[in-house]
This record gives C-alpha cells, sequence and structure tokens, in this order.
C-alpha cells in the first residue's frame, strides 16, 4: 500500500494512526530556553536523566536512566522535570493536518500530547485515555487517542511505574499486553483499511507480532524521518512489515493536503465483518452443475475428513439426498416461509446449507451468512437489505441471533429469503419465540435419517469400502444396523466408521510429529471445541482465545492441519464436527483439553465486554457442552478439575449460572453431596442479585431432589423430598411454555416404581393425585409441546400409574 492509498482509506474514516516519538518531530514544550524547548524523544530523554544525575549522556535505554535517576532522587523530583518537558506549547501546522484527518483510533507511545493539541488546534474534539483505562468506558469518545506508556497531563508520583511507563518501547508492551486496549488494539488494525504509524521504530515486540500474526503488512505504512546513518538499520528493520516511506512529518503532511484538495472521501462501504458473503453471482463462474450439487456430500463431516483421507480426493462426491434439501428449496422460492433446519451435532446443516448457497448463488442470488455475533449486525443487514437484487440470508445458530431476526420479522425486506439452523436442543428452548416471530416458518430436522436418506447412506458406504468388519452385512441388516445401533443418525454413523485403530493413529502421529506440538494442540483443542459448541470461529477468536501465545504464521503453512482443518480467509472450520468431537475424546488428553479449556475461559472472561467472547464464556460454562468435549475417561476428575480451574473468574465467582453449572455437572456423574453444596451456592447468589429468575436452578433442583430421594432409606424421608420437587415442576408446568418440566417430572415415577410394592394406604393416594396432575396438566399444554418426546413419556406413566393405583 502507498502512503497516497493509506491517505485516501484515512480521510474515508478506514484507517488508524500509531503514532512514536518521531510524530512530535517541531512540537515545543512550555520551557521557554531554546535548547530545551523542544518535545525530546526516548534517547534525548535518557541522555538528559543520566546528565542531571552525572552520568556520560550514553545510548543507554530510558528505562535503565530512568532507574537511575530514581535511584538518586525521589518520584517528586522525577515528576517535576517530566511535566515542563512533554507539556505541549505549540504545535506545527503538519501535526493539525495529520490529526485532523479521520481516524477510527489513534495510539502513541508518546507522553506528550501532541495529537491532542493539534486536534484542538483545528476546535475540533479530542480524548485521551492511558493503557490502564477501561476501554468500555472509553470506546464511543470521538478523537480517541490511547497513551500505551501513560500521559503526561495524567502524572503523578504514584503513577510512575504504573500507569506511566519510563521504558523503552521494548519494555512498553508488557502493560500494553495485559491490558484491555491490547485487545481493541488488534480489532482495530483487523477492521482497518490502513494504519499508518508515524516516527515509530517498531522495538517493541508485540506491536511488531500483531502485525506479523494478523498478517496485516499490506495496509501498514511507515512514516519516517529521511534516512541517515542513525536511523538507517532501523528502518530497513520495516520492510518486511509493512511499506516504508522515509520522507518525515512535513513532507506526508504536505502529501495529505495535495489529496484532500482533490480526493473525495468515499462513503463506507459494508464491511462483511458480520456478515460473510459466502456467493455472489460474479462468484459462481466455476459453479458445479446440478448432478455435482445434488451429489456433494450432505455432511461435510463425511467427505472432507474421510473420503480424503481414504480416496486423496481433495472433494469427494456424496450420494445421500436429504429429502429437506429439495422441499426447502421449494419453501424457499415459492416464498412459502422461512425455512429452519434444526438437527444434533454433526447432522449435515452447515453443509445443506452450502449446497443451497451454491444453488442460489449459481440463480443469481447474493447469498450471505451471519458469521458472529456484533453490534453491528443488524445495522448491517440493513446496508445488505437495501442492495438490489435478490438475497438469501443463512442465520446459523439463530438462538444467538434474535435481534436479527426480530428485525427481519418487523421489517420483512423485499427480495430477501431466510434460512436459520439451530442444534435440536436450542431449538427446543426458542421455537416459540421463533414461531411468534415467522407464524409460517418451515422445520426440517436432519437428526434422523429417513427411508432414502438410510438406504443412501447404505449405498454411500459400500462404494467407498467404508463398512471395515461390517463389509459382509447384508443390505438388510447394514439398514437396520443404522436405524437400531446408529439411532438413524448420520453422527453415529460417522462415528462408527471414525472407530478405527488406522483413524486414530493417524491423527496420533500428526500431534507426535509436529515441531511446534504444543501450538498445534492448543489451536486443534481450541478450534474443536469451538466447533463442538456451534461456534463458527474466526481466526482473531482463536488468537485471542488462546492468548495469542502460538505462532499462527507457522501454523497456517503446516500443510498437515488441512486434513482436518478449514482455512478460510478470516475463518477456521473444523472439517467435521463429528471428527472433531472424535479427536477431542480420543487422542488429546483429558489433561491437556482442560488445561486448554481453562486457558480460553479466562482469556474470554477477559474479553466479556465484547459480544463474542461473553457468548463463548457462557458457552463454554455449561456442562452440556463440557461432557461432549471431555472424554469418558476420567471424566469426574477432569470436569472437576475444569470448574475448579475458572469458579474465582470475575465472571464465574458469584454467578448463579456457573455454580448452577458445576451443580448439575456434579450431579451427571452422581456427586449428589457435592452438587447439592453447589446449588445452594446458585440460590445464595441469585438472591443477592436481585431480581434474578430461579427457573432454572428450580426445575434442575427439582431434578437433585428426585435423584437423592431414590438414595433415602427411609420411604417417608424420601417422599418428602419428591413432595418438593413435585410443587416445583407443577408449578413451571403451569406457567411454562417448554418441555423442561416433564423431562424432570419423569424422576417422579422411578421413585414410585421403586417403592410402589412398600407404599402406605396414604402414599398411594397422595402420588394418585400427582400423576393426575400431571395429566391434566400434560393434556392442556401449548400444542408446540404436545409431540415433545418427555411430554408424551410423562402422560403415558402417569396413565398407567393411574390405572395402576385405581385398580
Amino acid at each position: 500500500m502507498s502512503p497516497e492509498e493509506a491517505i485516501q482509506h484515512a480521510l474515508d474514516g478506514n484507517a488508524i494512526l500509531f503514532t512514536g516519538a518521531g510524530f512530535s518531530w517541531g512540537a515545543k514544550n512550555i520551557i521557554l530556553d531554546p535548547e530545551d524547548e523542544w518535545i525530546p524523544s526516548g534517547k534525548a530523554l535518557a541522555k538528559l536523566l543520566l546528565t542531571k544525575i552525572g552520568y556520560p549522556a550514553s545510548a543507554l535505554p530510558l528505562d535503565k536512566a530512568a532507574s537511575a535517576y530514581l535511584r538518586r532522587n525521589n518520584s517528586e523530583s522525577l515528576v517535576n522535570l517530566l511535566v515542563p518537558l512533554f507539556t505541549v506549547r505549540e504545535v506545527t501546522d503538519s501535526h493539525r493536518v495529520i490529526a485532523a484527518l479521520p481516524f477510527r483510533r489513534a495510539y502513541t507511545t508518546n507522553y506528550d500530547s501532541v495529537y491532542e493539541q493539534a486536534r484542538n488546534d483545528r476546535h475540533l474534539v479530542s480524548n485521551s485515555v492511558e493503557g490502564q483505562d477501561d476501554p468500555r468506558l472509553h470506546l464511543h469518545k470521538a478523537g480517541l487517542i490511547v497513551h500505551i506508556n501513560g500521559s503526561i497531563t495524567k502524572i503523578d508520583n504514584e503513577k510512575l511505574g504504573g500507569a506511566f511507563k519510563l521504558a523503552s518501547d521494548s519494555y512498553a508492551s508488557e502493560s500494553f499486553e495485559n491490558s484491555g486496549w491490547a485487545f481493541q488494539f488488534r480489532n482495530d488494525v483487523r477492521a482497518a483499511k490502513a494504519i499508518i504509524f508515524i516516527g515509530y521504530s517498531m522495538y517493541d515486540l508485540d506491536i511488531r507480532r500483531v502485525i506479523f500474526n494478523e498478517d496485516i503488512s499490506d495496509r501498514c505504512v511507515f512514516i519516517n524521518a529521511p534516512l541517515t546513518p542513525d536511523n538507517e538499520l532501523d528502518a530497513e528493520d520495516l520492510i518486511d512489515l509493512g511499506v516504508m516511506a522515509p520522507i518525515g512529518v512535513d513532507a506526508f503532511a504536505s502529501m495529505v493536503r495535495a489529496i484532500q484538495d482533490e480526493y473525495v472521501p468515499q462513503e463506507l462501504e459494508l464491511t462483511l465483518e458480520v456478515w460473510d458473503e459466502i456467493l455472489s453471482p460474479e462468484s459462481v463462474v466455476a459453479a458445479p452443475t446440478d448432478e455435482e450439487v445434488l451429489n456433494f456430500l450432505t455432511s461435510g463431516d463425511l467427505s472432507s475428513s474421510i473420503l480424503n483421507e481414504a480416496l486423496g480426493q481433495e472433494r469427494a462426491l456424496y450420494t445421500i439426498v436429504r429429502s429437506a434439501y429439495d422441499n426447502s428449496v421449494v419453501d424457499l422460492k415459492q416464498e412459502i416461509s422461512p425455512v429452519t433446519v434444526i438437527g444434533d451435532l454433526g447432522s449435515g446443516k452447515s453443509t445443506l446449507c452450502e449446497v443451497m448457497a451454491r444453488d442460489f448463488g449459481r440463480s443469481g442470488f447474493r447469498v450471505f451468512r451471519l458469521d458472529h455475533a456484533s453490534e453491528n449486525s443488524v445495522s448491517e443487514l440493513q446496508e445488505i437489505c437495501t442492495q438490489g437484487g435478490p438475497k438469501l440470508l443463512i442465520v446459523e445458530n439463530y438462538q444467538r441471533h434474535m435481534d436479527v431476526l426480530r428485525w427481519l420479522s418487523v421489517t420483512s425486506p423485499e427480495n430477501v429469503l431466510l434460512i436459520i439452523t439451530a442444534r435440536t436442543s436450542s431449538h427446543d428452548l426458542f421455537q416459540k419465540e421463533v414461531l411468534q416471530l415467522f407464524p409460517r416458518l418451515r422445520l426440517y430436522d436432519l437428526s434422523v435419517f429417513d427411508a432414502q436418506e438410510t438406504s443412501g447412506a447404505v449405498a454411500l458406504l459400500d462404494t467407498y469400502g467404508l463398512w471395515g468388519e461390517k463389509a459382509s452385512f447384508a443390505p438388510v441388516r447394514k439398514i437396520r444396523f443404522i436405524n437400531e445401533e446408529c439411532a438413524g443418525a448420520l453422527s453415529s454413523l460417522l462415528v462408527d466408521v471414525l472407530k478405527s485403530k488406522h483413524i486414530r493413529e493417524r491423527y496420533s502421529q500428526l500431534l507426535a510429529e509436529a515441531n511446534n506440538r504444543a501450538d498445534v494442540e492448543a489451536f486443534l483443542v481450541c478450534a474443536f471445541s469451538l466447533e463442538v459448541m456451534g461456534f463458527s470461529p474466526t481466526i482473531p477468536h482463536i488468537q485471542e482465545l488462546l492468548a495469542n501465545s502460538v505462532d499462527w504464521g507457522v501454523l497456517r503453512a503446516q500443510s498437515e492441519l488441512k486434513s482436518v482443518i478449514r482455512f478460510g480467509s478470516n475463518r477456521v472450520r473444523a472439517r467435521s464436527s463429528v471428527l472433531a468431537k472424535y479427536l477431542l475424546n480420543e487422542v488429546f488428553s483429558a489433561r491437556k483439553v482442560v488445561g486448554i479449556l481453562i486457558g480460553m475461559v479466562k482469556q474470554a472472561d477477559a474479553r466479556r465486554a465484547d459480544k463474542d467472547y461473553y457468548q463463548i464464556l457462557n458457552e463454554t460454562m455449561r456442562y452440556g457442552h463440557i461432557s461432549v468435549i471431555l472424554s469418558d475417561e476420567k471424566r469426574l476428575e477432569s470436569t472437576i478439575n475444569f470448574y475448579e480451574g475458572i469458579k474465582n473468574l470475575g465472571s464465574t465467582k458469584r454467578n448463579p449460572q456457573f455454580w448452577l453449572q458445576y451443580a448439575i455437572a456434579c450431579l451427571a456423574l452422581g456427586q449428589l453431596d457435592r452438587s447439592g453444596r453447589y446449588f445452594k451456592s446458585a440460590y445464595s447468589f441469585a438472591a443477592a442479585s436481585g431480581g434474578y429468575n430461579t427457573f432454572q436452578i428450580d426445575n434442575h433442583y427439582a431434578r437433585w431432589l428426585l435423584e437423592s430421594s431414590l438414595l433415602e432409606v427411609d420411604i417417608e424421608d424420601g417422599k418428602r423430598m419428591v413432595d418438593k420437587a413435585v410443587s416445583i415442576v407443577l408449578q413451571q408446568m403451569a406457567e411454562e411454555v417448554k418441555f423442561y418440566p416433564y423431562r424432570v417430572a419423569i424422576g417422579v415415577f422411578k421413585f414410585y416404581d421403586k417403592h410402589k410394592t412398600q407404599f402406605s394406604a396414604l402414599n398411594k393416594k397422595s402420588f394418585l393425585k400427582i400423576f393426575v396432575e400431571i395429566r391434566r396438566r400434560a393434556n392442556a399444554s401449548p400444542a408446540h409441546l404436545q409431540n415433545n418426546k418427555y411430554l408424551i413419556e410423562c402422560l403415558r406413566k402417569a396413565e398407567s400409574a393411574i390405572a395402576e393405583l385405581s385398580a
């Protein structure tokens, strides 16, 4: 990128600024002595400090010079020396020209306020913060500049070594990297079309690492002083990081003036940071034929991982045609209604959407997929909908984007078709709300094969020889195996295919042979865990969750990872969610997985002001996800270690939801005493929160009561626990429109079946009353619950028990 292009992006409001000491060249401080009135550089300040304590003015680094000064003088003396040196009296017109550019944000390692003064001279708003300030309180402010090492306008004795860093650039990174601004800086450089460095020498290794890892060298421009023997090596060091322009501040300002006179700033284009345009009419010139689309594997799970490995093909054909494909295409093209595709992990939802995207893209549609949660998702969607031509929107994991669905429901934009997806368990939670938004919504559940799909699966495994020891089974027996032992589920069938010594050894070898094994393990565990939880992670997500500790440049170049990971321009996806789960359970040690998960939660906690990381934080805490990620081996120990490892974070320590999830985990693993303690903690923190809805805690606590009742030796003690649980579930059946109370109520029948032969007449009468009430509430439940398996089971058991007690 040339300096001219960078200036144009800055004029468009699409660039960020990073200044070093060289930016302040020509600015004057409040010292009126002509020899000392210039804002000093770091080197000049170090020499001055040494001179003040009687040492020769050597090239000693600033941090060491400052330490030497403080050993001989107190901090007040140093503050009194620094304030007049860095307090700005006058800036140049070049400063005013540059600072007036509409940068998204500015960062600096300088102590002075040259940038702020330059904006003030132009009557422009300026706001300055230090590296230790909370970004959430300042991100909305105009003309914001972040003083990484501290600002002279806020210095005092106590801030020396704290917010105010007297350190060379190589030491500045320590406080910056541990601050919230480091995260924001990475986000800024990811979004900006140009990053302009002025007077900055890039000694800071962490800033350098950001530029390298983010692969933004094509967007970086370094404006430095004209080359001299003193700065030539520093300038040479910048060549690999971007375009180096040794022209100085004044020449750069002159360039800005010239471009401003002729350039008309462009309106901000849709950046698609949230909405990923995966296909458009222009991008499908080499689109597959109809036959290829229909034959493309319904689950990328199988084609991308196993078949690629078995056949060495870049893309294998897929012969399981999902019935939902043809039906949903008809629904959409006839604009009958939006389409919802649901299913369990690895059921083929994403691949079905990919196939539909190809079909619609080839038909002239622009196809957009909602990539991740963002405060900008609705505003970007508004921009998309104003553009001409037909559009297909794909919203995966729709429960995370209800604001988008509400906007679509209210506005009903023209020429926009909608596909939404969700895991079955999530859809159970949100189906009432989404049906209220879209009453004509058409639902397709991919969780279980129909007869045609089962036959297709048998043919697929026959064609590629993937049956293993079942290869000799007759076709009827293979169909029975899929329907019965795999419960008709694609994911279960794929797991059976994966269960081979060859597959396990293949990926174990991938880890063993990697020179950067720790980085590979951390990367894969992070990516796979997010995949299993239903997230579509971006590269920045994984970088942040791994604390920017892995060498991304090396990982991206490792060809062997491509057998399990798909690298997009900004996305990372496991080639198979089923393979991801299998490798998490079978290849990585439980201790390794837990350690990486704890680290991910800690990083998400530190970034929880961002919507994406807040969601990742909450989803990773859920035992439902942890139980899938961790292997059966040492499940209890691993789970306890995970929750213990995150229980004292800012977002967990007093969080009722965290203690509920910990209680659920212990309940599921048979640790009832421990679970009971954590339920008490959840209730305690809920009460302290004020106005907290304890529905979820109550529901699971009722389950805990019923599980505990089965262990009571005395029937009457157990019955008292049952009565307490029944009072909870009956109230929830009356108030709740979801299936949860019916799922818990099944535990009442377990207690009844265990002790019914020993019941007194009074107990029999009590249980008859309970079962009659459960039956009444089940029959009166909302229509969308009538086919729920838990309600049906409750109703069946209630009818049977009532008949038995009435005989």
